[in-house]
C-alpha cells in the first residue's frame, strides 16, 4: 500500500522528477517515456534485470533525454551489461547525478532558476528589511586595528575672498612665449598647442599660471568676462568684446567644470551662452541685424529668429563654430548669408535688455620685460578671417566705439596713456600667490 508521504496526488505522476529510473523485469515490452512523461522529467535511465535470483544475475542499462539536455557522462559501453557490483551501484549514481547537472544547463531550466532567485529576492526586500542602521564595525577588532576611513574631498567656498586654483590645460588665443614679442603674436587657439596651467580665480582676478615655471600667461578682470560654454571635457571663456580662452579638465576630474562655473557666477556678471539654429524666412533672411562688434541689435518680432530664442542686447561669440572676434563685419555678415544651416552661440544680454560688456578692451601682460605693455583688442578693419590681427607695439589703446560727439572726451574705455603699475614689487615672479600684477589707472 502506498504511503502517505509519497504525496501522489500532490504529485500528479509517479516519479515525477527530472531524472527517473525505471526497473524492468525479464520479458518486458520496451519501455517509452510517453507513458510517464511530464513537464519535469527529462532525463530516464531504463534498467533490466537478466537471469535475476540467480548468481548469474546482470543487468543492460539504456539512457533516454530530452533534445534540450547535452550529453553527460560517464559514457555506456557498446554492449551496456553490467554484473551485479558495488562499481555497478557507483556508475549508476554518477550517471543520475550528472544527468541532473546537464539539465540544470538547459535554457528552460535556467530561466526557472534565475525567475526564482528573482522572487527570493523580492520576499527579501518586501518582507524582511528593516529600516533602522547597524554599525558595520564591530565592538572589537582583533590586534585593535582600526579602518582607516577615506576623507571626502572638500567642497570650495565659491564666494571665498582668496582665490580658488584648478590644474588644467589652456588652449590661448596668443602662443605662449616669451621676451618683447609676446604682443606681436596672435594666432587662431585652435592651432595653439595645449599648455599645462592653474587656473585662479578670485573675486577681483582671473589668472593663468603655467605649472612648470609659475609663469604669469594671462590675466582679467573678473569684471571682464562677459560668458563661459560648458562642455563635458572643456569650458569655452568669453571675455571683453568676445575674445575667448578655452580650458580642458583631465578625464579624471571631469567634476570641476561644474566648480569653474560655479565660481565664475559666485565673482562674474557673466552667464552660460545659448545654442541656437536660425531658420530662414520665404525670402531667405534670418531676420535680424547685427553689430560690428557681433551685437543683435535688431529683430524682427515673432519671427524664425525671434521664436528660437535670440533677443535684441544678445551678443554672437561664435557662428557656425566660428568664432565671431576672428571675422570683420563683411566677413560675419557674409557667412551669415551663405551658410545653408546658421547655429550659433550667444551671450544673453542682461535682463533690461542692454549688452554684456567687458570693463576693458584690454588684456594685460604681467612679465618683467613688458611690464608696461599693453596688448588692446584686436581691431576688425583689419583682420583676415582667419585669426586675430596682429597688434603691434603701441601705448594708444582706444575703445571700438567713438566718443560722443562735442564732448572732446574719449568713451570709458579709452585710455589716451598706458596704465601705471602700483609701486609694489613682486619679490619673487615664481610665487603661484604673488603672479598677478596689479594695475592703478590715472
Amino acid at each position: 500500500m502506498l504511503k502517505v508521504w509519497m504525496k501522489l496526488p500532490r504529485k500528479r505522476h509517479v516519479g515525477n522528477d527530472i531524472v527517473t529510473i525505471i526497473f524492468q523485469e525479464p520479458g518486458s515490452l520496451p519501455f517509452t517515456p510517453k507513458s510517464v512523461r511530464s513537464h519535469f522529467q527529462h532525463i530516464f535511465i531504463v534498467i533490466r534485470a537478466h537471469e535475476p535470483n540467480t548468481d548469474d544475475v546482470h543487468y543492460s542499462v539504456a539512457v533516454s533525454r530530452s533534445k534540450d539536455v547535452p550529453v553527460f557522462g560517464p559514457p555506456l559501453p557498446p554492449d551496456a551489461i553490467f554484473a551485479k557490483s558495488s562499481a555497478f551501484a557507483d556508475f549508476i549514481i554518477a550517471k543520475a547525478i550528472n544527468a541532473e547537472n546537464a539539465v540544470h544547463k538547459t535554457e528552460k531550466f535556467v530561466a526557472m532558476a534565475t525567475r526564482t532567485r528573482k522572487e527570493y529576492l523580492k520576499d527579501l526586500a518586501m518582507n524582511h528589511v528593516t529600516n533602522s542602521t547597524i554599525d558595520p564595525g564591530g565592538k572589537f577588532s582583533l590586534f585593535n586595528k582600526k579602518k582607516e576611513k577615506s576623507c571626502p574631498r572638500p567642497a570650495p567656498d565659491f564666494r571665498a575672498k582668496g582665490a580658488l586654483v584648478w590644474d588644467i590645460m589652456v588652449y590661448l588665443w596668443a602662443p605662449i612665449t616669451k621676451g618683447s614679442h609676446l604682443h606681436l603674436q596672435m594666432e587662431d587657439y585652435s592651432l595653439a598647442d595645449p599648455v599645462s596651467c592653474f587656473l585662479g580665480i578670485s573675486p577681483d582676478m582671473i589668472v593663468l599660471l603655467k605649472t612648470e615655471s609659475r609663469e604669469t600667461l594671462f590675466s582679467i578682470p573678473c569684471k571682464a568676462v562677459i560668458g563661459w560654454t560648458p562642455q563635458p571635457h572643456s569650458l569655452k571663456l568669453y571675455f571683453n568684446e568676445g575674445n575667448c580662452i578655452r580650458m580642458r579638465i583631465n578625464d579624471h576630474d571631469l567634476d570641476e567644470i561644474p566648480e569653474i562655473v560655479k565660481r565664475l557666477e559666485a565673482v562674474t556678471t557673466g552667464t552660460k551662452t545659448q545654442e541656437i539654429t536660425l531658420r530662414r524666412n520665404g525670402l531667405g533672411q534670418l531676420g535680424f541685424h547685427v553689430h560690428f562688434q557681433g551685437i543683435v541689435v535688431e529683430v524682427d518680432p515673432y519671427g524664425y529668429t525671434w521664436q528660437a530664442g535670440l533677443r535684441k542686447g544678445a551678443r554672437l561669440v561664435e557662428i557656425c563654430e566660428i568664432a565671431v572676434c576672428t571675422q570683420t563685419h563683411e566677413e560675419m555678415i557674409d557667412l551669415l548669408r551663405t551658410s545653408m544651416t546658421v547655429k550659433v552661440s550667444v551671450v544673453p544680454p542682461y535682463g533690461d535688455g542692454s549688452p554684456r560688456r567687458g570693463t576693458t578692451p584690454m588684456e594685460y601682460i604681467s612679465s618683467d620685460e613688458d611690464m608696461h605693455n599693453m596688448r588692446p583688442a584686436f581691431t576688425r578693419s583689419r583682420s583676415t578671417g582667419r585669426g586675430p590681427t596682429k597688434v603691434y607695439n603701441t601705448f594708444h589703446a582706444t575703445s571700438r566705439e567713438p566718443a560722443p560727439a562735442g564732448t572732446g572726451k574719449s568713451s570709458p574705455s579709452s585710455y589716451p596713456y598706458p596704465p601705471k603699475p602700483l609701486n609694489r614689487r613682486i619679490a619673487n615672479p615664481g610665487n603661484v600667490r604673488v603672479a598677478i600684477q596689479t594695475f592703478e589707472r590715472k
